[in-house]
Formats: C-alpha cells, sequence, structure tokens
C-alpha cells in the first residue's frame, strides 16, 4: 500500500475493508427506552475511574434500552447503564457498562470513544414473551443467554415535558493495554461525546417523546457483568421516544498516562 493511501485509512482492516466510517455516523428511527432511578453512590465508586465521582447520593443513573433499525452499523439494539457524575467541576453521564447484539456497533464504540461494549442478547417488545399485547414497552438483557442482567419496561402515560430530564454530555474511558505487555496501558483517555439528534414528531406535531411509569430489576449477581451493583434504590419514571441521531467525533477532556497522581 502507498503512503497516501495509508495516510486515508482511519480503521481496519484497512484497504477499503474497514467494519465503521469515520464520523458522524448517522442512526434513523431509534427507539429508546430510558429508566430513571437512584442507587446508592457507594456501590457505583468501583466502576468510576480516577477524579471520576458520583454527582451526588443517592446517585442518578439512567437505564437505557435501545433499538436502531437503521444506523451506519445496519440494525442492531443497545443497552446501557449510565450514571451522572462530575469530573472537574462539570457534569456527566459516565457509562461503565454497555452490551449490543451485533459486531459494528461494539468495534466502532469501543475503538472510537471507548464505549466498554460486549456483546449479548437483547429482547424488546410491546408484550411480554407469553402475550399477545400489552400496555408496557419492555426489554431484557441476558449475557449469555437465559442468564438476565437487567429486565426494565414501562407504560406511556403523558407526552413527555420540555426540560422534564436533564440533557448531560456523554463520558467514556478509552483504555488500550500495553502490546509489549507494560503496566502502562498504550491509551488511557476520558472522551467527552456530545449528542445530536432530532426527536421525531407526531401527527398533531408535538414530539414523539412520553413519559410515564418505570419499573427495572437487575438480575443475576455476576462478577463479569455487574449489572447489580447498580440496582435500584427509587425509580423515578421513564420515557420512551423515536428519534434521528448523529454522532460525531468526541474530545478528550483527560489523558491519565500524563496524570503524576497515578503514574
Amino acid at each position: 500500500m502507498k503512503a497516501k493511501d495509508f495516510r486515508t485509512s482511519f480503521s481496519m482492516p484497512i484497504a477499503g475493508c474497514e467494519v465503521y466510517p469515520r464520523p458522524p455516523h448517522h442512526y434513523r428511527g431509534v427507539e429508546d427506552l430510558v429508566i430513571y432511578y437512584s442507587t446508592d453512590a457507594e456501590a457505583v465508586l468501583p466502576m468510576l475511574p480516577p477524579g471520576v465521582e458520583p454527582a451526588e447520593d443517592p446517585v442518578p443513573c439512567q437505564v437505557k434500552a435501545r433499538w436502531a433499525p437503521f444506523s451506519f452499523h445496519g440494525p442492531y439494539h443497545e443497552a446501557y447503564i449510565a450514571v451522572t457524575v462530575c469530573f472537574q467541576g462539570k457534569r456527566y453521564r459516565f457509562i461503565p457498562l454497555i452490551v449490543t447484539d451485533s459486531d459494528a456497533p461494539l468495534i466502532a464504540g469501543r475503538e472510537i470513544w471507548g464505549y466498554p461494549k460486549k456483546l449479548a442478547s437483547i429482547w424488546h417488545s410491546w408484550s411480554g414473551p407469553e402475550m399477545s399485547s400489552g400496555e408496557q414497552f419492555a426489554a431484557t438483557v441476558e449475557r449469555p443467554r437465559c442468564m438476565p442482567l437487567m429486565r426494565c419496561s414501562m407504560t406511556c402515560d403523558r407526552p413527555a415535558e420540555k426540560g422534564e430530564t436533564e440533557s448531560l454530555p456523554a463520558l467514556s474511558l478509552r483504555l488500550f493495554p500495553d502490546p509489549e505487555g507494560g503496566e502502562r496501558p498504550s491509551v488511557a483517555e476520558l472522551i467527552r461525546l456530545d449528542g445530536a439528534g432530532q426527536v421525531h414528531q407526531t401527527t398533531d406535531g408535538s414530539p414523539f417523546h412520553f413519559a410515564g411509569r418505570g419499573a427495572l430489576e437487575m438480575g443475576a449477581a455476576s462478577a463479569a457483568d455487574p449489572w447489580h451493583r447498580f440496582a435500584p434504590k427509587e425509580i423515578h419514571g421513564a420515557t420512551f421516544s423515536h428519534a434521528d441521531i448523529r454522532h460525531d467525533p468526541g474530545t478528550i477532556i483527560h489523558n491519565y498516562l500524563t496524570d503524576s497522581d497515578i503514574w
């Protein structure tokens, strides 16, 4: 490969075989079920990198179950936990645990933005597995299959009010080990991602964004996938929306390899 061609390579495999293109990445018709709740700050501390602290105690959290019928990665499910944190005096939503059911969004999320994605079995429906129909939207995460890590559901009771939920940038830890076996990683960065999106409109012109009553259960006490650490202490509500989303390049806000308090 010529040098000029290598310079245009963004991800692997090279020579036009990449799994994902350069951002921005586009998503259309995304369905998001979000449960808003709080849990004990002490329980989540082991999952937060240095300098990232729970914003308060109990700490506000979210569980999001997503269905993306169209994206640059193909159609896929995703689910994650987001913890409201503070870093250097600013509030973020740190994502300590996230799963998907497709390899392309897993690879892109880990390599570009540092999201700690794993493959999982994710199910979603407006009805239960033994119901023909139902008034609740539900989602389940299993890893491995038949080992439930999370179950959630909600009713859509009313249109969500503007500003009802706090909008914050996402924060993730991008951590790559040293291929030569050194104790220090090759990359250790905090990445900020400011999402951009447009909520769909309903037939009357109002946003396709609804609020209601939520239910959330964390399942197996798994050392490999510790979703149980984030079990709800109190549930504050839920929302469901349809939107188009764009993921732009992130921003490196901290490099741990230059942090004298650690190294």
